[in-house]
């Protein structure tokens, strides 16, 4: 009778393709992570995974409190917290995804969108950087750092790829509240450059998308290694820039690039699981080939349809 009654009240478990889960997404994935949601339940209408689109630093928060069962985020575990599930005696997972990048974005207005990394380190350490300095094209105006919210992974990324620290940055800050309210805020204060994932500006079949790169222009930037070779020898080569468009992070062309990675703390085939499979099977990978980010599991073909290729027309 005992164990009857146990059977009986015990919730059964998620699997690969059904039950429900919640997740946590850095809000910079807000968009390629919300279509693969909807065309997995679409396949599989017994599973519902619910996810809460939050900063990198809120989702690793869930998951250590157990809230969540996944995150997808920009990092994989640390040392940190791969100790504390040792601790549990969890085995933690982590998989690669997609390589995703930062775009720069500022306003049409402004006369300056080729940088090199160099450059960009310029005008956000140097205090007293307008964006005369740059081409002498600009305004006499010190840029503003418009940024999503404070603990994303946008802005540790950021901070990673340029090899600088928080405290090296000297312009004003402005946390526009998310990565649409980003591009609005670019599209209207003239001063502004802002960083952000590529799929939120990379979709051209989402009107919503469309809408908001109206007003903003999306940097084209110089490979470091032809960064080198011009300081080394300054006619040696001419001057090439890159948008952060698939071909060129495929190639190693576009500098700032990140991983798009998914950490679970499941010990057993449920859900977590499945939905891991699924985003780097082939369904998945494709739907992240149409985002615009670099699909990590398979392989893509570089054509070339025209020289004016341009995120932002």
């Amino acid at each position: 009778m005992a164990s009857c009654s146990t059977d009986s009240k015990k919730a059964p478990l998620d699997t690969a393709v059904s039950g429900t889960i919640h997740i946590a997404v850095d809000e910079a994935f807000l968009p390629i992570i919300a279509t693969e949601i909807t065309s997995f339940q679409g396949h599989y209408p017994k599973a519902r995974i619910i996810p809460h689109y939050v900063s990198e630093k809120e989702a690793f928060r869930l998951l250590m409190a157990d809230s969540v069962r996944m995150v997808v985020s920009g990092r994989g575990f640390s040392d940190k917290e791969k100790a504390y599930f040792k601790s549990l005696t969890i085995t933690p997972k982590s998989m690669k995804i997609a390589t995703d990048a930062l775009g720069v974005v500022i306003n049409k207005s402004n006369p300056d969108s080729l940088f090199t990394k160099k450059q960009i380190i310029n005008v956000l350490t140097k205090p007293d950087f307008v964006w005369k300095d740059l081409s002498g094209k600009g305004k006499n105006e010190k840029p503003v750092l418009i940024l999503d919210k404070e603990g994303t992974s946008n802005y540790f990324a950021l901070l990673k790829l340029l090899n600088i620290k928080d405290e090296d940055i000297k312009l004003k800050r402005v946390y526009a509240g998310g990565d649409r309210e980003t591009i609005n805020y670019v599209n209207q204060h003239s001063e502004s450059i802002g960083f952000m994932g590529v799929n939120w500006i990379s979709d051209d079949e989402d009107p919503t998308q469309t809408r908001f790169k109206n007003g903003i222009s999306v940097g084209h930037l110089m490979p470091d290694s032809l960064a080198n070779l011009l300081e080394k020898s300054p006619y040696s080569t001419n001057e090439e820039y890159y948008q952060p468009l698939q071909a060129y992070l495929a190639q190693g062309f576009y500098p700032l690039i990140r991983d798009v990675i998914v950490t679970s703390r499941e010990a057993r085939t449920g859900l977590a699981t499945g939905f891991t499979a699924w985003l780097a099977g082939d369904k998945g990978q494709r739907i992240i080939l149409k985002a615009g980010l670099l699909p990590a599991t398979m392989p893509i073909r570089i054509i070339k349809l025209k020289s004016d290729n341009d995120l932002t027309n």
